[in-house]
């Protein structure tokens, strides 16, 4: 059976409504809110008396999600990551749970990637600050998202491969201040192409990359 993507999507927008938040990055914070039952493998393993080890299966796994005795639902994970991947895990581990996933196989670890990658950009808001003017770009996701640039790379991938899913309008309304600051604070790293008009980065020019190529058949040297 192949991921279930629409699923995996509608389940990161409902996640995304249920927060009410009016700004991003989505914090740990955010996701304890949707699954209390959140700990460091240390943490747990010190409540439990279970071994780190055996927790994190000899140290290659960054987050988990488990079953405990009682029934609870509860979302592991490595204190020492890096804060955007520590985001990122705790988001992926979050799919999980909210998609009823009770296996570890391929598919379900794909599905919970996308509800990831979807929670923590949303396409809406992509399509947003990309439609005032910002360049679409690893840069700019990082920045105002606060994942890390390997996350950003996929992202912009699978937007180019599957295009974007929308949201409510209703949503989307509550981050017009947010969007509004974001560009503004962005748009004067960018200059206008005299030539088509759109955002390029700097270089101390005033024709992009793509009109200079048209133009004179060369890359330009950067």
């Amino acid at each position: 059976m192949p991921p279930d993507f629409q699923r995996a999507a509608q389940c990161a927008a409902g996640a995304l409504m249920a927060l009410k938040n009016d700004a991003f990055p989505i914090t740990p914070g955010d996701i304890r809110r949707l699954c209390p039952q959140v700990y460091a493998f240390e943490e747990y393993g010190a409540i439990t008396r279970l071994p780190v080890e055996k927790l994190t299966r000899g140290g290659k796994l960054p987050g988990a999600t488990i079953r405990a005795q009682g029934g609870d639902i509860v979302i592991l994970y490595d204190a020492a990551a890096e804060p955007p991947r520590l985001l990122y895990t705790l988001a992926h581990e979050l799919g999980h749970v909210l998609l009823g996933h009770t296996r570890d196989e391929d598919r379900q670890e794909v599905e919970a990637h996308f509800f990831a990658a979807h929670f923590l950009m949303p396409d809406e808001l992509i399509l947003r600050l990309t439609d005032a003017g910002l360049p679409l770009s690893a840069h700019l996701l990082t920045g105002v998202f606060g994942v890390s640039a390997a996350a950003a790379c996929k992202k912009i991938h699978t937007l180019q491969t599957y295009g974007y899913r929308r949201m409510p309008q209703a949503w989307a309304a509550r981050f017009e201040a947010f969007i509004a600051a974001a560009v503004k604070k962005r748009m004067g790293a960018y200059a206008l192409c005299d030539f088509c008009g759109k955002p390029f980065g700097g270089c101390g020019t005033n024709i992009c990359g793509a009109c200079f190529k048209e133009r004179t058949g060369r890359e330009r040297a950067t």
